[in-house]
């Protein structure tokens, strides 16, 4: 006899003749993540499906893993849907005070952006400054909405004012709107 070696599915079978010697060795699944199904070690068949993640308190019960939702997210990978020449995105920028930031958005006046934020974000959290280039006699009011409802505002801000702490509900909205005018 010439027997075929077995798997998960066919006993050893003699290519001459057919005769089945043995049996099939069945599968040897692992078990399942929150990522992967059940896989079979013998041929990497799935069985079922990934359990997900169950998060709560910002971490997977299951596994540990942070829910990606509770971290923060930079503004420079939101995509952008819409931009009244809005803002220009920089690495490095020194505010008024001497104050160096890294990843920041330059916005002007008069000029707004859209941004996608597909309802995956619960708070749109920031901080405003002033350019070091900024006439100290201009006046600044700054918009925050979460889809068309504004949710934070700041009125008369200038080179004076320093750094403001931006803290805003964006929960369910699915763009975010900046406007500086």
């Amino acid at each position: 006899h010439s027997y075929s070696s077995a798997t998960c599915t066919k006993p050893p079978i003699c290519s001459r003749c057919g005769y089945i010697n043995g049996n099939a060795i069945g599968h040897n699944y692992t078990s399942a993540t929150c990522d992967t199904p059940c896989v079979c070690l013998n041929c990497n068949e799935t069985n079922g499906y990934a359990l997900g993640h169950q998060y709560s308190n910002n971490s997977c019960m299951r596994c540990g893993k942070i829910d990606p939702k509770s971290l923060p997210v930079k503004l420079s990978t939101l995509h952008v849907i819409d931009n009244y020449y809005g803002y220009k995105h920089v690495d490095s920028f020194i505010d008024s005070f001497g104050n160096t930031y890294s990843d920041a958005h330059i916005y002007y006046v008069q000029y707004y952006s859209i941004f996608n934020t597909d309802k995956e974000y619960k708070t749109f959290s920031a901080s405003l400054v002033a350019a070091s280039n900024s006439d100290s006699s201009d006046s600044y009011t700054i918009e925050i909405y979460a889809d068309d409802s504004l949710v934070w505002k700041y009125k008369g801000y200038s080179k004076l004012t320093g750094k403001i702490d931006i803290d805003a509900d964006i929960k369910n909205a699915k763009t975010l709107k900046i406007v500086v005018s």
